[in-house]
């Protein structure tokens, strides 16, 4: 898992559903799996170095952000790991470059749009001196598959 060093609820959520899914699986999270990194595209450029120089057993990498994703797709493009043959890769944003990247990332798209009208909403209520009252949204991401991932009996 390649997150951020950032001090923020978004990488803790993060994190913490990286391990319950390992967990869901009977996989125990090794600390050794995570690095915390700047979450920018030489960020990711330094999280694959750390990921290579590891030693580990590696079959999936899930980063922060698709910009970082990018960043280790790079560096493991110029040392000549293949994706997803060798090693999967998955991002969080779904940003536009995730659809131009080789292979395509796939990666974690959130409903930006619904999230910018509540917000807007919710602005115009302030503005307007309405105070609503207390509440907490939850929006759905969704998984979109496209080419950096393979199962993992095909390594």
């Amino acid at each position: 898992c390649v997150t951020s060093d950032l001090p923020i609820i978004d990488r803790q959520e993060r994190l913490d559903g990286y391990r319950e899914a390992l967990e869901e699986y009977g996989i125990s999270p090794d600390p050794r799996w995570v690095i915390s990194v700047p979450f920018n595209e030489e960020g990711g450029e330094r999280a694959a170095h750390q990921l290579i120089n590891s030693g580990l057993p590696l079959t999936a990498a899930v980063t922060f952000n698709d910009v970082m994703a990018a960043g280790i797709m790079r560096i493991l493009h110029q040392r000549g790991v293949q994706l997803p043959q060798q090693l999967s890769i998955v991002g969080f944003d779904d940003v536009v470059l995730a659809r131009y990247l080789y292979p395509a990332l796939t990666t974690m798209h959130y409903p930006v749009e619904q999230m910018a009208r509540c917000a807007a909403q919710l602005a115009i209520q302030l503005y307007q001196g309405i105070t609503p009252p207390p509440s907490s949204n939850h929006f759905n991401a969704e998984l979109v598959i496209r080419d950096s991932v393979a199962p993992y009996f095909s390594r």
